[in-house]
């Protein structure tokens, strides 16, 4: 128990820590309105002082704006199309031939010359960190397959357009991101398609006024058209997400936006590591054609 005297020095050394705070406070006010007011009565100082900097650093060589580097590397792709096909993960060359025909034969009935891969075109399967079971195919067999692919769509689509999955970051993330899906997509050489490439992971398609994100996140979850839905209210427009190897339509929470799961050309079959036991829902695979605003949805296997 304390004695009075002590309970005196405690309530007296209170007051003091009050005091000091409150004196800190008032000092603190009182140096930011001299502040305030010097910049007022010293118009363009700032812009001056950035402007020196920033030659400074130019003087330097050095780059003065870190987030335009950035966007001269990753600048999301912006299509307006109103007849076009989004078929993604792909996995070449574990391709399900089947629904490849299937997305040959629709896209020749409804005139789809356009066509979108929302990432994972390529396995890489080689450069993936991951303990291996079996292998599949050497890279060597990859670059060919992609490259016979590349041709076969070219005389499918007047133009491909491809955004990076997590498997070619496989490969970026093996050249310690000194080579890119540029360089990636190189490899095959010679070939007669009429494409472009991003290295984000996503792009944007406008088809019949709407305005639609076609993205291969990082993020996954078990439950169908969840990742959709949360991207949705997030960028506040349409969605189809692949990576998920899911198959499934809806709205986002608001009811305002259509939500996809993009499903995928892939075969499950002869992807090896589909064959482990887990509670991860089924696979499914499928592709969309989106023509004037209007979804149609083929679901495969």
């Amino acid at each position: 128990r304390l004695q009075s005297g002590e309970c005196e020095s405690m309530r007296d050394q209170l007051k003091k820590n009050a005091s000091n705070k409150a004196n800190d406070a008032r000092r603190m006010k009182q140096q930011g309105e001299k502040g305030n007011l010097w910049c007022k009565s010293h118009p363009g100082y700032d812009a001056e002082r950035m402007r020196k900097n920033r030659e400074k650093l130019k003087a330097a060589g050095l780059p003065n704006d870190y987030a335009k580097l950035i966007d001269d590397v990753m600048n999301p792709l912006n299509i307006e199309c109103d007849n076009a096909a989004i078929a993604g993960d792909w996995h070449s060359p574990f391709i399900d031939w089947d629904l490849f025909d299937v997305l040959q034969s629709e896209c020749e009935e409804y005139g789809v010359k356009t066509l979108f891969v929302p990432g994972d075109f390529w396995d890489c399967d080689n450069f993936s960190i991951f303990t291996k079971q079996c292998h599949t195919a050497t890279f060597e067999a990859e670059v060919k397959n992609v490259a016979v692919m590349m041709d076969i769509l070219a005389d499918m689509f007047d133009k491909v357009y491809f955004c990076r999955g997590n498997h070619e970051n496989r490969w970026m993330n093996r050249t310690n991101s000194s080579s890119n899906m540029e360089h990636l997509f190189n490899t095959t050489g010679n070939h007669n398609l009429n494409y472009e490439v991003t290295r984000d992971d996503h792009m944007y398609l406008f088809n019949g006024g709407e305005k639609w994100l076609l993205a291969h996140p990082k993020s996954f979850r078990q439950a169908n058209l969840s990742v959709v839905k949360t991207l949705a209210s997030k960028f506040l427009c349409n969605v189809i997400s692949c990576h998920g190897h899911q198959w499934a339509q809806g709205r986002d929470v608001s009811g305002q936006f259509r939500v996809l799961d993009g499903g995928g050309m892939f075969d499950k079959r002869s992807l090896a590591y589909l064959r482990d036991t887990t509670t991860y829902p089924e696979t499914r695979g499928g592709f969309y054609i989106l023509q004037d605003g209007d979804v149609l949805d083929y679901e495969g296997g």
